[in-house]
């Protein structure tokens, strides 16, 4: 059985064979649905069923009367069956009038509120995620401006590198490199089968099943009750025969030797802010070498249009030589501070 509410007299679960209000007389129109009392079944009884679930409840195009496929004409208006064109779950497409909220049931009202705080909630969290997402788009969007330098610098390493005589070990002795000792050491491990293990484990296992029913509307008062089958599963404890593993080690003969190589050793450094790097002289011994030599160029400043932080940034040579000539240069700039120069070929 299923049940609908008189929407003119408030009445509530009156049955769905029954296409009258039983209290106020009212016809069942198109816009009210009917529901389940899924906690409290009602099953039809045999006089009931004879003419249930043979089709949904046909609308009628001029009153809006739900009735029965046995039906003919209209119960309420007279109308021929055969000029309706809709029935109870296909019902006539056409804008309908925003309903209400259902009052809470008695017992729920906090619920209800705590809804309705949900709701409310919603659009203000969405504001203040967009907000956030606009904060972050215009703090990374770059714009236009122009760096005002305070100082400009240059700062030239020379690397120094040492011809000496260094101990070193390996499992071969390169070229011109001369033994001082060797022994056996391990040099790898096989990993192995020792022996199995009993052990006990458990596994999901299906013990059965049983019956569940879900329910179908009819469309006509009444809902269908379908059986369908739900695997029951349990816990099975099994014994598996586990391989344990030890580690065998694999020695080898491991070399200990000195050997004559350049060795990185110190680096010379030197600055200035003129326009012509130079190179501080290694003052190299009789067994050091240059290593190579590496100049970098850094600018302080501000931007134009926040003079009050000052930053220091590493630029290449072209941006340096215009930071001579000229200490205001464009640039583009965000709001977390990162600063990038016109690309120069």
């Amino acid at each position: 059985m299923a049940y609908w509410d008189c929407p003119y007299c408030n009445t509530k679960k009156i049955k769905g064979t029954d296409q009258v209000c039983p209290n106020c007389a009212h016809q069942r129109d198109k816009d009210i649905k009917c529901y389940m009392d899924q906690g409290n079944i009602e099953y039809l009884s045999e006089d009931e069923a004879k003419n249930k679930g043979k089709g949904a409840d046909w609308i009628c195009p001029y009153c809006d009367s739900l009735n029965s496929i046995q039906e003919t004409a209209c119960i309420a208006c007279g109308a021929p069956k055969e000029e309706s064109k809709y029935d109870y779950f296909h019902r006539e497409e056409q804008p309908q009038p925003a309903s209400p909220p259902p009052a809470p049931a008695p017992g729920n009202t906090s619920v209800s509120s705590g809804q309705a705080k949900k709701k409310k909630r919603a659009p203000l969290f969405a504001l203040i995620l967009l907000l956030a997402i606009g904060g972050i788009f215009m703090a990374l969007k770059p714009h236009d401006t122009v760096f005002i330098a305070s100082a400009v610098n240059w700062y030239t390493t020379v690397g120094v590198e040492a011809y000496e005589t260094v101990e070193e070990s390996d499992w071969q002795i390169p070229a011109g490199g001369r033994e001082k000792s060797h022994k056996k050491e391990i040099y790898s491990y096989n990993h192995v089968i020792d022996h199995y293990e009993t052990e006990q484990r458990t596994r999901r296992v299906k013990t059965g099943s049983h019956t569940e029913y879900k329910y179908v509307d009819n469309g006509d008062g009444t809902y269908k009750e379908v059986p369908y089958s739900v695997d029951d599963y349990g816990d099975e404890t099994y014994e598996e025969e586990v391989p344990v593993y030890v580690d065998i080690p694999v020695y080898k003969t491991k070399y200990y030797y000195e050997i004559d190589k350049w060795i990185p050793k110190r680096e010379v450094k030197n600055s200035g802010s003129d326009d012509n790097p130079v190179y501080k002289d290694p003052q190299l011994a009789s067994n050091e070498r240059e290593s190579g030599r590496n100049v970098t160029y850094k600018v302080t400043g501000c931007l134009a249009d926040k003079e009050d932080t000052t930053k220091t940034l590493e630029i290449s040579e072209t941006m340096w030589k215009k930071f001579l000539n000229d200490n205001r240069q464009k640039c583009t700039a965000n709001r977390i501070g990162n600063i990038t120069f016109p690309d120069e070929k």
